[in-house]
C-alpha cells in the first residue's frame, strides 16, 4: 500500500512539473518592419522557456519555411538569451529568470504583393507548440540602391504622429528636404453635402536614409484648416508602415484623422499644413585609431501638399419638410403614458436610429393639438465613429401637458431624410396617436356647489348698504378719491399696453436679444476655461477658451456654427466695423489654441495665460464697437 501511494506521489509531482514548465513556454514569430521588392529581410522565430534552461535546441519543422514570392537566402542562425530580474519589498527579496532560443531566417523577395508566413513548430517533451500564419506585404521599390551602403541598416525614429516606433532603412546619402514630407488625402473623392469622408494626414521619410527624428521638438508652423466643414478628431494609428509613394520607398506616420461632414458644393481644397522637423544626422568621426559617428541636428520644414475633393449639392427641388439628416435612417414615436389626463405631464417620443450626420441633427417642430400645452424638448444622442461615418440613436422627448377633457389625434410625424445610396429623398411615417384626454386630479369638477363653513376666517359676512341711494351716490360715484382712481387706472392701461408692445418687439428681435446677452455668456465661458488652467487639463483649456470665442463671435454676429470659419469670421468682423488688426487678433487666438495641440510648450502656465488675456481683448476690443 505504502509503496502504491510512493509512486502515486511520484506521478503528480512530475505532471505538475511538466504542467507548470509547458505553462511558461511559448513560441512566436516576430515579423518584419518592413519588406521590399528585391531586398533582403529577416524572420525571427523565438522560443521562450522562462526559468527553464533546455539542454538542447529543438528542430523547426519545417526547417526551411517557404513563403511564396520570397527566395530563402539563408538560416537558421540560432542564438540564445538570457534576461534576470529582481524585485525587492521591505520584508523580502525574489528574482526572476527567462531563457530564450531565437531562429533567425533571411529571404529575398522577389515580387511585390501580400503574401503569407506560414505556421512552424517545435516540440518540446513531447508537447508541439505553434507559431500562427502571418500577412506581410511585400512593397515594390522603384528607388535606386546605393553601391557602397546596399547591406547597411540604419535607424528612422519618427516620435511624433507614428507611436516612437523604430523602422530599419537603408543607410545612403544625406538628408535633403525631399525626404520628408507631409501629405494630405481623403478617403473618398466624391460625395454629398453632409455626407462623411475622413481626411489623413501622414508623415512621409525616406526610406533609405540614416537619420533620427526628434519628436520633442516636432513644431507645427501652421494647422490645416477645413473651412466648409464640420470636423471632428479621430485616434491616429500607432506605428509606422512601407509605401511606395511616386516610385519611391517611405516609412508613412499618420499624423492626423479628421471626420469631416461638407456643409457647402463645390470643389473644396485642405492644405496640409506646415510643420518644422528636427532631424539628427551622423557623420563619421576620427579620433587617432578610433572612428565613430557623431550627431549633427538639423531643422528641416517639411514639403506639403494640398488635396480637393468635389461635393455634389443635395438635389433640387428638396421637401418642404426635409430634416438635413443625409445616410440611412429609421424612425419611431411614442406616447407615455397612454391615459392623459389634464394638467398632468405626459411624454411624446421621437427617436431616429441610422448612420450618417446624426450627431448633427436638430429637433424638429411637432404639431400638437391646440388644447395641449408643449414645453422645450430635451434631445439624447448616443452615436459612435463605426470606422466611417457616426452611428447610433438621436432621441427627443417632448414634454406636454393637456388642459381640456376630449378625444384628440396627434398626427404621424414624417421624417424626411437624403439616402445617398439611392441618390433620393427617403420619407418614413411614424405612428399617430389618438388621445383620449380624462379629467385629472388636479382639476375642478362642473356645477360642483360650495359649501361655506361658518367656521371659515377668510370670508367676511356681505355688508348691507343704506337704503338710501342719495347716499350710496355721494359716497361712491361722487368723491374725489373714486374719480382719482378711475383716472390712474386708465394710466396704468395706457403704461401695460405700452410696455406689452415693446416686450413683444423684444421678441421678435432674436438678433437683438442674442447680441445683448453675447458678452455676458462670453465672460461665462472664459471664467469655465480658467478651470482647466493647468498643465494637466491644458487640451480641455484650449478647447474651452475656443468654443467661448467661437460662440461669443456666433451670437454676436447671427452666424451659424457651419460658417465660424476663418475666412467667413474675418469678413463678418470687417463688415461689423471691427479694424483688420481686432479681426486678426481673433483668427489668431482660434488658430494658436488649434496648434496648442501639437505644441509641447502650449501646456507651460505662462503661455495659458498669455492667450486667455489676448482671448479677452479680443472680446473687449470688440465690444467697444458698440460704444463707438
Amino acid at each position: 500500500m505504502n509503496n502504491i501511494l510512493h509512486r502515486l506521489s511520484i506521478l503528480i509531482v512530475a505532471l505538475t512539473a511538466s504542467l507548470s514548465m509547458s505553462a511558461a513556454i511559448s513560441f512566436t514569430l516576430v515579423p518584419p518592419r518592413a519588406v521590399i521588392e528585391g531586398r533582403k529581410f529577416q524572420l525571427t522565430f523565438v522560443l521562450s522557456t522562462g526559468d527553464q534552461q533546455l539542454s538542447y535546441v529543438p528542430e523547426i519543422n519545417p526547417s526551411r519555411p517557404q513563403i511564396q514570392g520570397c527566395e530563402f537566402y539563408s538560416g537558421p542562425g540560432i542564438s540564445s538569451s538570457y534576461s534576470s530580474s529582481s524585485y525587492y519589498t521591505p520584508n523580502s527579496s525574489s528574482s526572476q529568470e527567462s531563457y530564450s532560443i531565437n531562429y533567425k531566417y533571411t529571404y529575398i523577395a522577389r515580387h511585390a504583393g501580400k503574401t503569407t508566413i506560414p505556421s512552424v513548430s517545435v516540440t518540446i517533451g513531447g508537447r508541439t507548440y505553434k507559431t500562427k500564419a502571418t500577412s506581410i506585404e511585400v512593397v515594390k521599390d522603384n528607388a535606386p540602391q546605393s553601391p557602397a551602403y546596399g547591406g547597411a541598416q540604419g535607424q528612422v525614429r519618427p516620435q511624433q504622429g507614428g507611436g516612437g516606433s523604430s523602422s530599419q532603412s537603408i543607410s545612403v546619402g544625406k538628408v535633403k528636404p525631399s525626404d520628408l514630407m507631409v501629405n494630405i488625402s481623403f478617403s473618398r473623392q466624391r460625395l454629398y453635402e453632409q455626407e462623411p469622408v475622413i481626411a489623413t494626414i501622414k508623415l512621409y521619410v525616406k526610406y533609405d536614409k540614416d537619420f533620427t527624428i526628434d519628436g520633442n521638438t516636432f513644431k507645427v508652423n501652421k494647422l490645416p484648416v477645413f473651412d466648409g466643414f464640420l470636423s471632428e478628431e479621430l485616434p491616429v494609428k500607432q506605428g509606422g508602415t512601407v509605401e511606395n509613394y511616386k516610385g519611391q520607398v517611405y516609412y508613412v506616420f499618420e499624423i492626423k484623422r479628421v471626420l469631416l461632414y461638407p456643409q457647402k458644393s463645390g470643389d473644396l481644397t485642405v492644405h496640409s499644413g506646415e510643420y518644422e522637423i528636427t532631424v539628427i544626422e551622423y557623420e563619421m568621426v576620427t579620433y587617432g585609431w578610433a572612428r565613430t559617428r557623431r550627431e549633427v541636428p538639423r531643422h528641416m520644414n517639411t514639403a506639403t501638399n494640398s488635396a480637393s475633393i468635389h461635393i455634389d449639392p443635395l438635389p433640387e427641388p428638396r421637401p418642404a419638410n426635409f430634416s438635413g439628416a443625409v445616410g440611412n435612417f429609421s424612425a419611431q414615436t411614442s406616447l407615455a403614458p397612454e391615459l392623459l389626463r389634464t394638467n398632468e405631464a405626459a411624454t411624446y417620443t421621437l427617436t431616429i436610429k441610422g448612420s450618417g450626420n446624426i450627431k448633427f441633427l436638430t429637433a424638429p417642430k411637432i404639431e400638437f393639438p391646440s388644447t395641449f400645452d408643449a414645453y422645450t424638448s430635451k434631445t439624447d444622442i448616443n452615436a459612435n465613429f463605426n470606422g466611417s461615418t457616426h452611428s447610433g440613436t438621436y432621441t427627443i422627448e417632448y414634454p406636454i401637458v393637456p388642459q381640456e377633457v376630449g378625444k384628440y389625434v396627434i398626427e404621424p410625424y414624417q421624417f424626411v431624410y437624403f439616402n445617398p445610396s439611392t441618390k433620393k429623398y427617403e420619407t418614413i411615417e411614424t405612428k399617430g396617436f389618438k388621445a383620449d384626454v380624462v379629467r385629472g386630479s388636479g382639476s375642478s369638477t362642473e356645477g360642483a356647489q360650495k359649501v361655506v363653513d361658518a367656521t371659515m376666517r377668510d370670508i367676511r359676512h356681505i355688508h348691507l348698504l343704506s337704503q338710501n341711494m342719495t347716499t350710496l351716490q355721494s359716497a361712491v360715484i361722487g368723491t374725489w378719491w373714486y374719480k382719482m382712481i378711475y383716472l390712474l387706472a386708465i394710466v396704468a392701461l395706457i403704461t401695460a399696453i405700452i410696455a406689452y408692445r415693446r416686450y413683444i418687439k423684444q421678441s421678435a428681435d432674436v438678433a437683438g436679444r442674442r447680441l445683448a446677452r453675447a458678452n455676458r455668456l462670453a465672460n461665462k465661458r472664459l471664467k469655465s476655461a480658467t478651470k482647466f488652467m493647468s498643465p494637466q487639463h491644458s487640451e480641455q483649456f484650449y478647447n474651452e477658451l475656443a468654443n467661448a470665442l467661437r460662440g461669443y463671435i456666433g451670437d454676436k454676429l447671427s452666424m451659424p456654427p457651419s460658417q465660424l470659419i476663418s475666412d467667413t469670421i474675418s469678413d463678418k468682423l470687417t463688415a461689423y466695423g471691427a479694424s483688420s488688426d481686432a479681426a486678426q487678433s481673433v483668427i489668431d487666438v482660434l488658430n494658436d489654441c488649434e496648434m496648442a495641440r501639437f505644441t509641447p510648450t502650449a501646456s507651460d502656465s505662462s503661455a495659458m495665460k498669455d492667450i486667455y488675456d489676448r482671448a479677452a481683448s479680443a472680446i473687449k476690443s470688440i465690444e467697444d464697437i458698440k460704444t463707438k
